[in-house]
C-alpha cells in the first residue's frame, strides 16, 4: 500500500530518539522508498546521531534524505508543562550544509544547557 504521491513525513523519529521512534535510522530510507515516498525527513529529539546513516541509506534506496532536529523549547504553550510531561520541540530541517552545521550547534548547546 503506498501513500498519496508527493507525502513526505517531516517529523519521523528514529531510534536514536529514546521512547519516541523505534525504526532504525539506516532502514527510514528502504521503507520510505517501499511507501512510494520521494523524500523523508528524520528529525531526532535534539540530536543528529542518526544523520550520517540515514542519508547514506537513503539515498541508496533513491530516496531525498532531509536532516532535521526536533529541538526542545521552554516557554511555549502558554503554561508550564506538568511534571511528566515532556518539554514541547520544534522541527528545524537543513536546507543546505550551513543549515545542518546550524542543526548541530544547536542540538549541542540543547544538550549542554539542559
Amino acid at each position: 500500500m503506498a501513500v498519496e504521491d508527493g507525502f513526505i513525513h517531516l517529523r519521523v523519529r528514529s531510534a536514536y530518539s529514546l521512547l519516541e521512534g523505534a525504526a532504525k535510522a539506516d532502514a527510514l530510507g528502504r521503507i520510505a522508498a517501499g511507501q512510494g515516498m520521494p523524500a523523508v525527513a528524520i528529525a531526532d529529539r535534539a540530536n543528529l546521531f542518526g544523520a550520517l546513516e540515514f542519508s547514506v541509506t537513503a539515498k541508496d534506496a533513491g530516496v531525498q534524505p532531509i536532516i532535521g532536529c526536533a529541538l526542545p523549547v521552554t516557554g511555549i504553550g502558554g503554561r508550564p508543562p506538568e511534571r511528566w510531561a515532556r518539554t514541547p520541540t520544534i522541527v528545524l530541517l537543513a536546507q543546505s550544509e550551513a543549515g545542518y552545521l546550524n542543526l548541530s550547534t544547536l542540538s549541542s548547546m540543547a544538550y549542554l544547557e539542559a
